[in-house]
């Protein structure tokens, strides 16, 4: 069993542990299938294309999604750079998956129809055009795997990509709540557009270490005391750190420059 298979396995079994009712036999065949028609294609890092689907479909999983977005993502890339149709996938993986992928396919190519300028409209238009929030899911699960693996790919084109990434995709994830996604795209794109003011700040949150954590900690208890004497039951809160972008953004608002 070689490496993609092992992360393969540990992905369908993840799966179902959130949900049995979600067939392994039917992620295994469209893993399989993506791996049979893609052969030895590389992306720019020189991993196999389909180790981006199934990392895209892993991200899926944090959110608990269904088996017809989970085979999508792993098929996500087979209209692009194979020679299988949407027929192909039809008759293999059922309507409903063929009509995600398809219409994943016409979301990504999107970006060429509208003025840079002009994101609002653009991320209407995504929307619009995916009717499926499904799909969007998936392409916000591509997106963020891309923009994990940026550095392969040339500088100039890195900006684009990261300027594209936070004033389309963010504000989306953001939209629908996807918080997990948004935070880290936002941290990614800061790092790539602003890598001096990036690592600042990334070092004065290392070296306020567990500082930071125990700062919450006591803020966390504190709460719990409280609803507890003056309420009468119990509570949990829970806290959780700011992402980089975001203190960037508060210490732009209050004309700071440290943390």
């Amino acid at each position: 069993m070689d490496k993609l298979q092992k992360e393969f396995e540990s992905f369908a079994k993840n799966v179902h542990e959130y949900s049995s009712r979600i067939s392994q036999d039917n992620l295994r065949k469209a893993f399989e299938f993506g791996r049979k028609v893609h052969a030895d294609q590389k992306r720019f890092s020189g991993d196999p294309i389909m180790s981006h689907c199934l990392e895209a479909a892993k991200l899926l999983a944090t959110l608990k999604v269904d088996e017809e977005t989970l085979i999508a993502a792993l098929l996500q890339e087979v209209l692009d750079y194979t020679d299988n149709t949407i027929s192909d996938i039809e008759k293999n993986f059922g309507h409903s998956v063929s009509v995600l992928v398809s219409r994943f396919k016409k979301i990504s190519t999107v970006r060429a129809s509208v003025e840079e300028d002009d994101s609002e409209s653009l991320r209407n238009m995504f929307l619009v055009m995916a009717k499926d929030l499904r799909v969007v899911l998936i392409k916000l699960a591509d997106r963020l795997h891309n923009m994990q693996t940026l550095e392969f790919v040339q500088e100039e084109k890195r900006k684009r990509i990261a300027r594209e990434t936070l004033d389309i995709y963010v504000p989306i994830a953001s939209r629908l709540g996807v918080y997990r996604f948004r935070s880290t795209l936002e941290d990614l794109c800061f790092k790539f557009l602003n890598e001096d003011e990036y690592n600042n700040i990334k070092e004065e949150l290392k070296a306020l270490g567990k500082k930071r954590k125990n700062a919450i900690d006591e803020i966390k208890t504190t709460v719990e005391d409280f609803i507890r004497n003056e309420f009468g039951f119990e509570a949990e809160v829970k806290g959780r750190f700011k992402n980089i972008y975001s203190i960037y953004k508060k210490l732009k608002q209050k004309g700071r420059t440290e943390v």
